[in-house]
């Protein structure tokens, strides 16, 4: 598994928003901000890793924003940027939700299938 600063070099795009326009007026400050978040990423990497996996984007229920929120819920504040930080660490697939949107979609199983697992005894 890669570590959050092997993550922060690979995608030079990535910020604690998630992912930005470089030329954005406070890219750099996210960016440094996203940097210095190992305990958000060591958190979102926790989460995932209880999460089941699919071999594909999920577009329905797998979007960055929404399940670092899911996150938050249970391990406290997440930033979009560390959960899809934690989602490339883990090997997730992800694509781009759009080129105006900071979020990506994650290939986390259906949300039914997530909550029965952490269910079982």
């Amino acid at each position: 598994m890669k570590n959050l600063d092997q993550i922060v070099c690979d995608y030079p795009a990535l910020t604690a928003l998630g992912f930005d326009n470089l030329w954005r007026n406070g890219f750099n400050k996210s960016r440094a901000e996203l940097a210095k978040s190992t305990k958000m990423f060591d958190r979102a990497v926790e989460w995932l890793e209880t999460i089941p996996r699919r071999k594909s984007p999920n577009y329905v229920e797998g979007n960055s924003y929404v399940l670092k929120q899911h996150a938050s819920k249970e391990k406290g504040y997440i930033s979009n940027g560390a959960m899809i930080a934690a989602a490339l660490a883990l090997g997730f697939t992800i694509q781009y939700v759009g080129p105006d949107s900071p979020n990506v979609y994650i290939s986390v199983a259906s949300r039914k299938k997530w909550i029965n697992s952490k269910n079982k005894c």
